[in-house]
């Protein structure tokens, strides 16, 4: 249920054992705001990370090196794990990105998904044989729906957001990249 805040908020999964990552990343109520949240987390796991980064970092580190210096012990789990991020439910913009990614070229299980994903979300159909497929459907979400109240309310949608519902310190929801979706029902 607050997979997005323990991915997030400090490296601690990146300690949890294999069988204990793999029933939480399959487990069928996982609640994310989005799957790149998963594949961050799955990426940081496997190659137990020290500090938090998304597949952007990971991306770069690839550029000059292997994916059996980065992941060593745990690259098999990459390719175990990979196939758990439903990567049709990402924006088209950045399975394009991913699509051209040194992670693509390097490794071929995540090439296979990308394009896979690419191929469902460019035919714009659900086809009979995927609708079953687990990774063809969406998510639980941990999006919560607030209410503004009044200007300058320390309690109101934005504080909420900034502090991750209240666990820590105001950041701003922008810079500590959340996605706030404001609207009015005037």
């Amino acid at each position: 249920m607050h997979f997005d805040y323990y991915t997030t908020a400090s490296v601690d999964f990146i300690s949890l054992d294999e069988a204990t990552f793999r029933s939480i990343i399959q487990h069928p109520d996982l609640t994310v705001t989005s799957e790149e949240r998963v594949l961050n987390a799955i990426l940081l796991w496997c190659m137990q990370a020290k500090e938090l980064y998304g597949w952007e970092v990971v991306d770069e580190l690839m550029i000059y090196s292997t994916p059996e210096l980065h992941f060593g012990e745990r690259l098999q789990l990459v390719n175990d794990l990979l196939p758990f991020v439903r990567f049709p439910l990402l924006p088209y913009a950045l399975l394009k990105k991913l699509e051209k990614s040194n992670m693509s070229r390097k490794i071929s299980i995540f090439d296979h998904l990308v394009k896979e994903a690419i191929n469902y979300v460019e035919s714009g159909l659900a086809r009979p044989e995927n609708e079953q497929n687990v990774r063809f459907q969406h998510r639980r979400s941990s999006f919560k729906e607030l209410q503004y109240i009044c200007d300058g309310d320390s309690n109101g949608v934005l504080y909420f957001a900034g502090t991750s519902y209240g666990e820590h310190q105001w950041v701003n929801p922008i810079l500590a990249k959340v996605n706030v979706s404001l609207f009015s029902l005037s």
